[in-house]
């Protein structure tokens, strides 16, 4: 139950009134998505615009993790890929001369002080839009990715 003493107390917490706002906008929201009856609104869908589906918008997640990114020399530290699609092909780059094609367990130390730029590339298959237009071109792509992290070797 909610009193007229605990209403004005709360009248002068600007955080409490700041919170029922943001309250206040998502039922708004949830009112004109339908996520309400429709007798709680009328023009409130006016309110929100929902952008247009575009495919032209890369939504892959590709990244690259290290377990330390400042080691001693010769510690060894694991890469680790983090990724929304499958990766055809990978290219570790760790910048002291030495490559790698492994996509899970990399292990690397470095032998010598300095500062290296370890760059992954990836291959993956993606739809070609050209495809619809033209049957004769391949239905499928490759295109590359290329994450980059900086390892401080002391």
């Amino acid at each position: 139950m909610v009193s007229y003493q605990n209403v004005l107390s709360n009248a002068n917490k600007p955080d409490l009134l700041k919170s029922y706002d943001m309250q206040q906008t998502t039922v708004n929201t949830l009112k004109a998505i339908g996520e309400a009856p429709i007798s709680d609104y009328t023009d409130e869908w006016k309110k929100v615009q929902i952008p247009d589906y575009n495919t032209d918008f890369d939504t892959t997640i590709l990244e690259i993790y290290a377990t330390k990114s400042v080691i001693a020399i010769d510690e060894v530290i694991g890469f680790h890929i983090v990724t929304s699609i499958e990766l055809v092909e990978v290219e570790w780059d760790f910048g002291d001369g030495e490559v790698s094609s492994q996509k899970d367990n990399i292990l690397k130390s470095f032998s010598k002080e300095g500062s290296y730029n370890v760059r992954l590339k990836a291959l993956v298959e993606v739809e070609n839009k050209d495809y619809i237009n033209d049957k004769s071109q391949d239905k499928f792509v490759m295109k590359e990715y290329f994450r980059d992290l900086e390892i401080l070797v002391c």
